[in-house]
């Protein structure tokens, strides 16, 4: 993929006057995690680990530091969500926990409102260039009376706190704290790629944990047999994995689902391609809205 120009897109943004629901190039980007992260990850031991996982919300990245993993490369095709990963991880370090909540507005019923000016001026300066040049763009406009609202730049998708911090470890203001010592000691890295130019990158490397969320939903629909070619995808990315090492293949929405419009959410075709195969399981979490129900992870133990 072409090197990233943040005033490429910066220019991008000036000429929509808004992100589209994209997922590859300069598309809208989640504000927080749609998936119970911690559900999954809390029932393993990441203490010392390294770890590789898709950057998206960054939720993932953060809740892997959290948990004690020493180093996590992210990748993405959309290079904004980096820059939106280190605005939080810089939000965290140096802004208080309810001034967190308040300048993301998880309080809020929606992201139709303006950036937080003020609290931005708490922490731009210790961003790097490309997030502050993006994000200072975004905010300078505000101070010409043209708002760009958070739903302009992220998928609304519903946040809440209580929700949140039960996908979410960092989350809870304690672990929220805890966060804030250890970020500063992180050593990130970001690779922009999608899943399939991926093994390129990352060759000769072994991670103790892979999270690849749900990739799978955005493979290309266009492919009858794509579920297939993610099989293949995976298995390759297996020797990427320690020896024990778990990978989280696809966090699934709907477990019983029978869907033909999207295979990875479809029961039967999971079981024909990853059922019986050799390290493949599936985990239960509670339902990312944590009403009643239950989602599902088809993960892989090496």
């Amino acid at each position: 993929m072409s090197k990233f120009n943040v005033f490429d897109a910066i220019d991008y943004l000036k000429t929509r006057g808004q992100l589209f629901a994209l997922f590859y190039g300069y598309g809208k980007i989640y504000l927080f995690t749609t998936e119970n992260i911690s559900g999954f990850i809390n029932k393993y031991d990441l203490g010392g680990k390294i770890a590789l996982s898709v950057c998206g919300s960054g939720d993932q990245a953060l809740n892997l530091y959290l948990n004690g993993a020493v180093h996590v490369t992210q990748f993405d095709s959309n290079p904004l969500t980096y820059l939106n990963y280190k605005l939080k991880k810089q939000a965290i370090i140096h802004l208080t926990y309810n001034e967190f909540i308040n300048f993301f507005h998880l309080n809020d019923e929606n992201l139709n409102v303006p950036f937080n000016e003020k609290l931005f001026e708490k922490f731009k300066r210790y961003l790097d260039r490309d997030t502050y040049q993006f994000f200072d763009h975004v905010l300078s406009l505000n101070k010409e009376g043209i708002n760009y609202y958070l739903s302009d730049i992220y998928y609304d998708s519903g946040y809440d706190t209580v929700h949140l911090k039960g996908n979410s470890n960092y989350l809870i203001e304690q672990n929220f704290k805890r966060l804030k010592k250890i970020l500063p000691t992180t050593q990130d890295e970001f690779l922009h790629s999608n899943l399939t130019r991926l093994f390129a990158k990352i060759e000769g490397r072994t991670y103790d944990m892979i999270l690849l969320s749900n990739i799978a939903d955005y493979l290309p629909d266009d492919l009858e047999q794509h579920l297939d070619e993610y099989f293949d995808i995976v298995w390759q990315l297996r020797n990427n994995l320690t020896d024990g090492g778990i990978m989280e293949v696809a966090y699934i929405y709907y477990p019983d689902a029978s869907r033909k419009d999207d295979l990875i959410q479809n029961s039967d075709e999971r079981d024909r391609l990853f059922r019986g195969e050799d390290g493949f399981y599936y985990d239960k979490v509670k339902s990312y809205t944590f009403d009643y129900s239950y989602d599902r992870i088809l993960a892989l133990r090496k």
